[in-house]
């Protein structure tokens, strides 16, 4: 008897070990985005863009392009200039289509992952009224473990859109920093 209690406890206590050694489920985009995380921002505008919304308030615009069919404009923290740890890009770019929905499949289908990335979701999106979204994440293959959420808005101009991208490295602070740049970007406004 005492034998078989013994064995009892031995399988409770290593189901117990693996229960708290395993890995917490990962959080989705909706939910991390309505985390209670309280920081510093700052509201920017592009008159070049036509848009107003909020980065952290330690950030710059780090980098800048602007042609007739796409232009961007990139903002990290002002520690980091080159982006590599944290980084909201906005994009403003012309289609051959008008709709939302169709650029959001067109852009989808035209642009291949490679294999250091895997698509986790997309769809229309609940942080950003009016868009539709895509959130990557880096596989076992890339050196860099990151996450990557873009979103997807059309403007107010025939065949326009904007693709807002929230790139966070994957590190004991990913909850943390994707929560804060989602709650900036969630502000987004055309102007």
């Amino acid at each position: 008897m005492f034998e078989h209690l013994k064995k009892i406890f031995f399988l409770l206590l290593t189901c117990v070990l693996y229960w708290a050694c395993s890995e917490k489920p990962e959080k989705s985009i909706d939910s991390l985005s309505k985390l209670p995380i309280k920081f510093a921002k700052k509201t920017v505008s592009s008159e070049a863009l036509q848009y107003k919304m909020n980065i952290p308030d330690s950030w710059i615009l780090i980098d800048s392009s602007y042609a007739e069919s796409e232009s961007f404009e990139a903002y990290s923290d002002a520690h980091d200039p080159d982006g590599f740890l944290s980084s909201i890009t906005v994009a403003k770019y012309t289609s051959s289509v008008d709709d939302l929905a169709q650029e959001s499949k067109r852009a989808q289908k035209a642009t291949e992952l490679p294999d250091v990335l895997k698509r986790v979701s997309s769809g229309k999106s609940t942080i950003i009224k009016g868009t539709f979204f895509e959130h990557l994440r880096a596989t076992e293959k890339a050196d860099y473990p990151v996450e990557i959420v873009s979103f997807l808005l059309h403007t107010n101009e025939k065949n326009t859109f904007y693709s807002i991208t929230v790139s966070v490295p994957k590190d004991e602070q990913f909850e943390v920093h994707m929560s804060m740049l989602l709650q900036c970007v969630k502000e987004f406004k055309i102007d």
